[in-house]
């Protein structure tokens, strides 16, 4: 499942890396991508529904990015029989905090007296480790991909981010694959707050990657391992 303002494209290079031994599906959530079934009052909930409801009739192992890991907290929370594991693939259990969620409703008080492109230019570097965020060719890829986001869609997903429940507790009762991909560089989560948080999870999959927020695209070499080690623990 992609993060906020991305599709299903950020998952073909890793998709095609797995398709030797796994069958996978990447879907653009509403208002994303080439989806644009946005309902008019987005939640985190109604996300993990349409996806249910239009893709999921058996037991699946999901990996979520960012905004994605928590449509996959959702789904576990509801739909627990269907899923055999859950990737937090840079992601966090977490609701927003009091500052995060301040954070957020400036970023859309921005887009909406400004517009989205000034957010989105900013927005693609912070998904690149330092070392990597004046890289020209990933930036313009990464701005191609977000900027097919409507400006609805984008500020509908972040009201829904901030809008979120805290899904700590349920994680810490499950006996399933949970995993922690965790890039060393990342700007939105640093490394040592998801480690305490995986450490407090008792996650049985934890993977320091040495990347941004994105490793995917900045090292996909050590992103694929992460996601086979994951797929073994709930595909033995």
């Amino acid at each position: 499942i992609h993060g906020f303002c991305e599709n299903a494209e950020m998952w073909i290079d890793m998709m095609d890396r797995l398709s030797d031994d796994y069958d996978s599906l990447a879907i653009d959530l509403p208002g994303f991508g080439k989806n644009n079934a946005l309902p008019p009052h987005v939640s985190i909930s109604d996300m993990a529904e349409w996806i249910k409801s239009n893709f999921i009739n058996e037991k699946v192992a999901v990996i979520g990015h960012s905004m994605g890991g928590y449509v996959g907290l959702d789904l576990l929370e509801n739909h627990r029989e269907f899923i055999g594991g859950l990737s937090l693939f840079h992601s966090n259990a977490h609701e927003d905090n009091a500052a995060k969620k301040e954070s957020r409703l400036k970023t859309i008080d921005f887009i909406r007296n400004n517009s989205k492109e000034p957010f989105l230019q900013l927005f693609v570097k912070d998904l690149l480790s330092n070392e990597n965020d004046q890289n020209e060719d990933w930036l313009s890829s990464l701005y191609e991909q977000v900027a097919q986001t409507s400006t609805e869609a984008i500020v509908s997903s972040l009201k829904a981010m901030m809008n979120r429940k805290d899904y700590i507790v349920e994680l810490g009762n499950l006996k399933i694959p949970i995993q922690y991909v965790i890039g060393t560089k990342d700007k939105m989560y640093p490394a040592a707050e998801m480690l305490k948080q995986a450490s407090v999870l008792q996650a049985g999959v934890v993977n320091l990657v040495d990347s941004g927020h994105l490793s995917s695209l900045e090292n996909p070499d050590a992103a694929e391992a992460a996601i086979r080690e994951f797929l073994d623990e709930v595909y033995p």
